[in-house]
């Protein structure tokens, strides 16, 4: 069993990797920043919070605020921009999914904020993702 999980968390990884590699840096969403309430179909947190809901939200929708809250976080502490975070988040539900582990994708995006310590110098967060993962398989 525990080989399976090193196998997933590596693949993982990898995975994560080429979607960092492919992202241009986007240095933040082009939305709501500083809690304005209007975001655009292309931002992120609308991206995560419409998956999550199941549907099409709209884009004043106040429950995005949520999404671009734990996006600011994680973005303060990883390297990444906010649209490989949000891969990161999407492909680690996807994983878990699949292991019959049902998390919300403001679950994934928190958790990676809060593996970090705080006054942590910034990292690449494709590895935290996969150790949370990881960690997440084998409750």
């Amino acid at each position: 069993m525990r080989w399976v999980l090193l196998l997933l968390a590596a693949a993982l990884t990898l995975a994560l990797g080429v979607a960092a590699c492919a992202e241009e840096e986007d240095g933040g969403g082009a939305g709501a920043p500083g809690g304005a309430s209007s975001y655009t179909k292309n931002d992120p947190e609308y991206q995560l919070a419409s998956l999550d809901k199941g549907k099409v939200l709209d884009l004043n929708d106040p429950s995005i605020d949520a999404y671009a809250r734990a996006l600011d976080a994680a973005e303060a502490k990883c390297t990444n921009g906010r649209t490989t975070i949000s891969d990161y988040a999407v492909n680690g539900q996807r994983l878990l999914a699949d292991e019959g582990i049902k998390v919300t994708l403001l679950q994934a995006v928190r958790a990676i904020d809060q593996s970090i310590p705080a006054g942590s110098p910034k990292l690449d967060c494709a590895e935290i993702a996969a150790a949370w993962v990881t960690l997440q398989m084998g409750q």
